[in-house]
């Protein structure tokens, strides 16, 4: 299995709904560039339904040509991991899930040390992470920021 945790692009703090900021949708773009270079295919985007991350899954399925995009309640910020956890378990693809933290991270921590509490990834705003689930179980291929890639 193959997934992709991206966290949503920055959003406006004086906005209630929180929507992108133009530099996050840039932001986004950078990623959505990088992803299409080292060719990332994914079957479907995972979605919280909140709008920040619907609109960088929105940005993300438009440059990788990807149809199906999933809102998904258990990907709400303050939910806990052990759902999300459960559904990757059910799935052998390629998934590329849009979310926010605390629980991105929470999801990387219990995949890589089957703990959900090691906060040892900064995911800034737009960063993508990309782990893959070998004969060892996961591991973290690479880490990326659009900060990184500009």
């Amino acid at each position: 299995m193959l997934l992709y945790l991206v966290r949503h692009g920055e959003t406006d703090p004086g906005n209630p709904a929180h929507p992108l900021t133009e530099n996050g949708k840039h932001n986004i773009e950078i990623i959505s560039s990088f992803f299409k270079r080292v060719k990332v295919e994914a079957e479907e985007i995972w979605s919280s339904p909140l709008l920040r991350a619907k609109q960088t899954a929105n940005i993300l399925a438009q440059q990788l040509a990807i149809k199906e995009i999933v809102d998904k309640e258990i990907l709400n910020p303050e939910q806990p991991v052990a759902p999300v956890i459960r559904e990757l378990n059910k799935t052998d693809g390629r998934i590329i899930i849009v979310g926010h933290l605390p629980l991105l991270q929470q999801i990387i921590s219990s995949l890589l040390t089957e703990t959900e509490d090691k906060e040892f990834i900064k995911f800034e705003p737009g960063t993508a992470a990309f782990l893959e689930l070998g004969q060892h179980g996961w591991q973290l291929v690479w880490l990326v920021s659009p900060q990184a890639l500009a």
